[in-house]
């Protein structure tokens, strides 16, 4: 009777796996999603079925649909660090309210981040006295005026499917982009200033479109 029901288990997951693989291997993002749902449904506390939701709500992200991404997000964000995916989650979280005007869930949200971040930093102090001499180091870099420019990162997917899809949506609100291959990445850029003002500027006018990123400074254009 044991090997019976360990047999059936395991059968079940190699099931749930499979049908995992085949949604990551479609190439039409909205094809997959009906896969990743039947993962969701068949073994909803596997660590599939939190990698299917992501995707589905990183799907919708990339859409514009922001509150069926909320949706999505929120189921792997009310089972907490149990979730490999809970820190990445509330991350996106954050600007999915942002997108919709909920100031208030947009900082629940980044409290969120901020005390995983601080629970980190009590364990190995080590992490913070890194980010601070990250921190410093990228200021020298700024302060001496190093060849290259101030831009806007918007994304980086490995997934070339999810890739084509994001640049669909850029060109239809006419976002103007660039591209730079980081190892198995590609990540996306918008916008060269020639100083950090200009740069913030600018990146008022993408959230207003719609879509979110991060400040950076390329030393190698």
């Amino acid at each position: 009777m044991i090997f019976s029901i360990l047999f059936l288990l395991i059968n079940a997951e190699s099931t749930v796996k499979e049908k995992y693989q085949k949604a990551s291997k479609i190439s039409n993002p909205l094809e997959a999603v009906e896969y990743y749902r039947q993962v969701v449904k068949e073994a909803p506390n596997s660590p599939y079925a939190d990698s299917s939701l992501f995707r589905i709500g990183m799907l919708y992200y990339i859409l514009g649909d922001f509150e069926k991404t909320i949706d999505h997000f929120e189921l792997i964000s009310k089972k907490g660090k149990k979730s490999t995916l809970y820190l990445k989650t509330c991350y996106w979280l954050k600007f999915c309210y942002e997108n919709i005007g909920d100031s208030t869930k947009a900082k629940e949200m980044s409290r969120k981040v901020k005390n995983v971040f601080s629970e980190v930093d009590k364990k190995e102090p080590a992490i913070e006295k890194k980010y601070v001499e990250v921190e410093k180091d990228t200021r020298q870099v700024e302060e001496k005026k190093e060849v290259g420019f101030y831009t806007i990162q918007l994304g980086a997917y490995e997934d070339e499917k999810w890739l084509e899809y994001f640049l669909g949506k850029l060109k239809e609100n006419n976002v103007e982009y660039f591209i730079k291959k980081v190892g198995t990445y590609s990540k996306i850029f918008s916008g060269k200033f020639d100083t950090r003002i200009d740069a913030e500027k600018y990146l008022e006018e993408v959230k207003n479109n719609g879509f979110h990123g991060f400040i950076t400074f390329d030393s190698n254009p």
